[in-house]
C-alpha cells in the first residue's frame, strides 16, 4: 500500500518544474513584488499588509497540501478497490 502510495506522489511530483533559482519566474514575481511595494506602505493597517499577505499564502498552501494529500488517499483507496 506504501509502496503505491508512494509511486503516485513520485509520479506527481515529477511533473512540477524544478526550483531554479535562474528561473525567469522568480525574477517576475520578485520585480512584481518589488513594484506593488510603496504602495503596501502607504496603506496604513494595524497589521502591515505584507503579513497579512504571508499569512493568507500559508493559509492556502496548508489547505492545498491537505487537499492533495486526500486526493492522493482517494485514488490510492479507488484502485486499490
Amino acid at each position: 500500500m506504501l509502496n503505491f502510495i508512494e509511486k503516485i506522489l513520485i509520479a506527481i511530483f515529477s511533473l512540477l518544474p524544478d526550483a531554479d533559482p535562474e528561473n525567469n519566474v522568480l525574477a517576475m514575481v520578485a520585480s512584481a513584488i518589488e513594484t506593488v511595494k510603496p504602495s503596501f506602505y502607504n496603506i496604513d493597517l494595524i497589521f502591515p499588509i505584507l503579513t497579512l499577505f504571508k499569512i493568507l499564502m500559508l493559509a492556502i498552501f496548508v489547505e492545498a497540501t491537505i487537499f492533495l494529500i486526500t486526493l492522493v488517499i482517494k485514488v490510492a483507496v479507488f484502485f486499490r478497490g
